[in-house]
């Protein structure tokens, strides 16, 4: 999960292959203020990767890693 508003880490997940899976606007973030701890709303961003496909890591995913140490067997 990442803010919405969080350009860096978003950018950060889609240059690792990670895509967009769902929105939550019932989010909360604690901010620190002058004299106490303050909740803000905030939008979470539900970000996957499809580890099976090999997508956006320049090889094999897990699953052909995992197959390879079994070789072969799922």
């Amino acid at each position: 999960m990442v803010d919405e508003k969080n350009k860096p880490a978003r950018a950060l997940y889609e240059k690792n292959g990670y895509e967009l899976m769902a929105r939550d606007p019932r989010g909360m973030k604690v901010v620190p203020t002058e004299w106490q701890l303050k909740e803000m709303p905030v939008t979470n961003l539900c970000m996957r990767k499809d580890l099976r496909k090999g997508k956006g890591g320049g090889g094999a995913g897990l699953g052909e890693f995992f197959a390879g140490l079994l070789g072969g067997q799922r």
